[in-house]
């Protein structure tokens, strides 16, 4: 009787986690219904990043197979994030070296915050690197 209980709690842990995660191609029609969304503020820019980032770790597989892993290559366009670019626009969290002399935000300037791993957090997406 204990296994069948198990069976069922693993099959039903399956079928969640199956249903939390989406389809390529899902994923990618979603994708293509933000595109042209007009955004007026740096906290509409900030939500649909957050929205397309949510989208992509759904369809995202977790492996902990190393040796089927790849390496990472690229360059940085920009030394910080543009989704941490309009959140801490909105959280007025920007050093003044990091402003025009009129107050507004210079993207050229701006430095990625450090902040620490923890094990809450949602791993970091590669196109924010």
């Amino acid at each position: 009787m204990a296994k069948v209980e198990r069976h069922v709690e693993n099959t039903k842990v399956e079928s969640v986690a199956e249903k939390m995660l989406l389809s390529k191609s899902a994923v990618a029609r979603q994708l293509k219904r933000m595109i042209g969304r007009v955004c007026e503020n740096d906290y509409d820019k900030y939500q649909l990043l957050d929205e397309r980032d949510r989208l992509m770790h759904r369809s995202r597989l977790k492996s902990t197979d190393v040796d089927n892993a790849t390496v990472m290559q690229g360059f940085c366009r920009d030394m910080c994030p543009e989704k941490e670019r309009y959140m801490r626009v909105i959280q007025k969290r920007l050093s003044i070296y990091e402003c025009h002399n009129d107050g507004s935000i210079a993207p050229e300037l701006t430095v990625k915050e450090y902040s620490r791993s923890a094990a809450d957090q949602v791993k970091t997406l590669s196109l924010n690197f």
